[in-house]
């Protein structure tokens, strides 16, 4: 059934807006208040969640507590820890809206895409659990100074994640650019009479190559063409893409992006649980923390990755051209998307 371009408007909208919308939180706040941007579109729903955070928080603590007497309370936390960091995840913030959106850009499979969100929330916790060791136990900072550490990490992150989005941009956008135009005007070799002439062509016929179906005029071909991810014809996926493996030289920057910021839920929880003498209980309930988090943060993820591949089995009925603009489209508006988000936060951190 041929596609209108309403629909695949519709169809491209869900995947870039409805997705992230939904991914567009982040993982902790206690400490800092986590970054609200979206906040607005589900005040309601927010308010209710932040309360069900607050009543896990006092539960955490008072088990915590307990756990001086009655050693057997540790499950218990382990319980509350894990359900805290899936609640706290659809609280506002930014964590799933970097990861999703990376996610939509790099074409990555629902599996990295839960894997991303994982590690990422891990990272979170890691950098809460290092930055209360060097803090507090070395240096012996007050909450305050770590509070005040957290914010300047806060801002790096936000600077992270814009450049990440201006490095999506630039491999989604301006470099797919320059090859089209550079094939467009590209000079030809052609021989008349037996004497070869250089002559700058049209699109229509400098596009055209072996290959990839074109129909070729006076059988010129272009002096150069570059085949890769970005030149904007049709190819067969490569092997890593088909095998859904995840290039992590790419995602560390996501991964860093998200994770640079510590989880300020797991920083109070460290700073009490090291008050109360029990160091290594406050880190296993961080780590679990992180583990609930991640569980919500690749549930939303993954509906990101089906919304995308919905959108693109609609474009698919009007051909693979329409499909493949599409999916291009959507990897474009992600990163643009990253590439905003990052500018945005960083401009009411540092200005706000």
């Amino acid at each position: 059934m041929p596609l209108t371009s309403r629909s695949l408007g519709l169809a491209a909208a869900l995947c870039l807006v409805a997705a992230p919308a939904l991914a567009s939180t982040g993982p902790f706040g206690v400490g800092l208040p986590e970054p609200a941007a979206s906040s607005a579109l589900l005040p309601g729903l927010f308010r209710t969640i932040a309360g069900w955070q607050a009543t896990f928080y006092r539960d955490l603590t008072a088990t915590l507590a307990a756990m001086k007497a009655d050693g057997s309370a540790g499950v218990w936390l382990m319980t509350l820890s894990f359900l805290y960091g899936v609640l706290h995840a659809a609280g506002p913030g930014h964590g799933k809206a970097v990861i999703s959106t990376y996610v939509l850009a790099n074409r990555e499979t629902a599996r990295n895409g839960a894997l991303l969100a994982m590690v990422s929330a891990l990272a979170q916790a890691v950098t809460a659990v290092v930055m209360v060791l060097i803090a507090a136990v070395l240096l012996g900072a007050t909450s305050i100074a770590m509070t005040r550490a957290a914010a300047v990490l806060e801002t790096g992150s936000f600077a992270l994640i814009a450049l990440l989005g201006l490095w999506l941009v630039w491999r989604k956008i301006a470099r797919p650019l320059g090859v089209w135009l550079a094939e467009r005007y590209a000079p030809v070799a052609v021989t008349v009479g037996g004497a070869p002439i250089v002559v700058t062509t049209s699109f229509s016929a400098a596009a055209d190559h072996d290959g990839c179906g074109h129909e070729h005029r006076l059988g010129l071909k272009p002096a150069r063409h570059v085949h890769d991810e970005s030149c904007g014809h049709l190819h067969a996926p490569s092997p890593e893409v088909a095998a859904g493996r995840l290039d992590w030289r790419k995602a560390w920057t996501a991964i860093a992006a998200v994770g640079l910021r510590p989880c300020t839920g797991a920083l109070i929880v460290l700073v009490f649980a090291l008050s109360q003498g029990l160091l290594m209980a406050g880190i296993a309930s961080a780590v679990t923390m992180a583990l609930g988090t991640g569980v919500t943060v690749a549930a939303l993820t993954l509906a990101a990755v089906t919304t995308r591949g919905l959108a693109v089995r609609l474009a698919a009925a009007s051909g693979n051209e329409m499909a493949h603009r599409l999916h291009m489209a959507i990897e474009a508006g992600a990163a643009v998307a990253v590439l905003l988000f990052g500018l945005l936060m960083l401009g009411a951190s540092l200005w706000g």
